[in-house]
């Protein structure tokens, strides 16, 4: 079994919420989506929090799942409403941004095909315990786990987000000398 059981545990009881939002927002990838996790987690319900369906908060409260948010354009505000977040990509493919949740607030963790992300070297190199390489997707929650039980150092991150723009024109003149 991939999954640890005490995820799904720490799902139900309410002690952990899982917000997975897609990169890929057309029906069929949703459904894909929703189709596996009922696979691999056969005793948590999945709720899709969409233009087009309705999300029941009362619900969630008496049965707490999986959510899974298909909107486009609000991860950056998303990212500061939690303490990690699991960047996708990473294991077929390179990684997604890190720096939005990172400069966000929150610990990152994503997969180990990060050749040619700037924004890892760059963070890996102020916070090195800031973000983390998974070896497998499974392995999230141990991190999570891990995280779950340190403060993140938000006074570095802050300063960063303050001086974004600068930043920002770092990491493009990195990759154009590429």
């Amino acid at each position: 079994d991939i999954v640890d059981n005490t995820l799904e545990i720490d799902v139900r009881s309410g002690n952990l919420h899982l917000l997975i939002v897609p990169h890929k927002l057309k029906k069929e990838s949703i459904d894909k989506l929703t189709q596996s996790l009922a696979r691999l987690f056969p005793n948590l319900p999945v709720y899709e929090i969409s233009k087009d369906k309705e999300f029941q908060p009362e619900l969630f409260k008496v049965h707490p799942g999986i959510i899974i948010f298909n909107f486009s354009g609000v991860l950056c505000e998303l990212y500061t409403k939690f303490s990690l977040a699991y960047v996708g990509g990473g294991f077929e493919s390179s990684i997604h941004s890190v720096l939005e949740p990172f400069l966000s607030g929150c610990r990152v963790a994503c997969g180990p095909k990060i050749q040619r992300s700037t924004e890892y070297d760059l963070i890996k190199g102020i916070v090195p315990g800031e973000i983390q390489l998974l070896k497998n997707p499974e392995s999230f929650y141990s991190i999570m786990k891990q995280y779950s039980s340190e403060t993140p150092e938000f006074i570095i991150r802050q300063k960063l987000g303050r001086d974004s723009h600068l930043l920002m024109e770092s990491i493009i003149n990195e990759i154009e000398t590429c």
